[in-house]
């Protein structure tokens, strides 16, 4: 087998193994920013509660 083969079958194996790595974690990445998202949302309403809250309550 000549070298420039056996470039291409080490080339084909590593992106075979890779390919899945990179996209878990790819996956994992969009999931951490949907949690950072949700957790955004949910801080704002409850600032936005207090806030509500505050302003109802007199003498605060």
């Amino acid at each position: 087998m000549d070298v420039g083969a056996e470039l291409i079958a080490i080339t084909g194996v590593a992106g075979a193994l890779g390919g899945p790595l990179l996209t878990r974690r790819g996956a994992d990445r969009a999931k951490n920013r949907e949690l950072e998202m949700d957790r955004a949302i949910q801080e704002a309403h409850e600032n936005r509660e207090l806030r509500r809250t505050a302003q109802r309550t007199p003498g605060l």
